[in-house]
């Protein structure tokens, strides 16, 4: 198992989800239900082309 793949699987059992709109990340879910909002800059690029 490679670095990435580690590191895939730790995310995996720890994020349930991760909203996603117009290229921001509104909300990232844990699996404990806890959940993380953003919020955004008016005019902010989100991730840039990163998606």
């Amino acid at each position: 198992m490679t670095n990435r793949d580690l590191l895939k699987d730790f995310i995996q059992s720890i994020i349930n989800r991760i909203l996603v709109d117009d290229k921001k990340v509104l909300e990232i879910e844990f699996v404990n239900g806890f959940k993380h909002k953003f919020i955004w800059e008016e005019n902010a690029k989100g991730l840039k082309g990163r998606m």
